[in-house]
């Protein structure tokens, strides 16, 4: 059994971690594909109906992924940015040592170090880490895509440790409205997703 100390470590790194990230998105310059989210936002006002017709114009007349409209989404608000951003890249390690271990993890000592490891070599094995994790158009695009469809694989890995559980018919609509989502964040990665969870 973990000590109370040890117990702490984990929610303590996360929000280290957490901070590191928030002050490196709240030094991200603004820069080339930021500069068409932020025109939009000069003439609208910044909520829900506006996004939704920013998505109709760019899914019918431009670019139908979704990284487009999360780039709108963190564009249009500093304070939407500064707190979603470093939370989705927390997410994304969080999935990612789930489908690797298929379990979440464990307020240890070890799964702080695993998940630091992890953290490193996903930093290592990238290509140019900074600009995918804190130039907005990139990482609202691959990032969080990567974390979205990351988070589709979760209940089937964890159903692969557990074995036949309980259903759960309340998963369904999520699954499918996360399957849909995810599928939309990027053209490259989608179909090998879909094979991926067919295996």
């Amino acid at each position: 059994m973990a000590s109370s100390r040890e117990r702490a470590a984990l929610p303590a790194a996360a929000v280290a971690l957490w901070l590191l990230f928030f002050i490196l998105a709240n030094l991200t310059p603004v820069l080339l594909d930021d500069w068409f989210p932020l025109r939009f936002w000069r003439d609208h006002g910044y909520g829900a109906s506006s996004l939704g017709a920013y998505w109709f114009h760019n899914y019918f007349h431009y670019n139908p992924r979704i990284g487009d409209v999360l780039l709108a989404a963190i564009d249009g608000s500093n304070a939407v940015h500064l707190i979603l951003t470093p939370l989705v890249q927390l997410a994304a390690l969080v999935t990612a040592f789930v489908v690797a271990f298929g379990r979440w993890p464990r307020r240890d000592l070890r799964d702080v170090q695993l998940l630091l490891f992890m953290q490193v070599m996903i930093w290592l094995v990238i290509p140019i880490a900074g600009i995918l994790y804190f130039y907005r158009p990139f990482a609202t695009n691959y990032l969080w895509g990567f974390t979205l469809t990351l988070a589709l694989f979760v209940p089937y890995r964890l159903a692969l440790v557990t074995g036949t559980g309980p259903r759960r018919g309340w998963l369904v609509p999520i699954m499918f409205a996360l399957g849909w989502i995810a599928g939309m964040c990027n053209e490259h990665t989608g179909p090998t997703a879909m094979v991926a969870i067919a295996c």
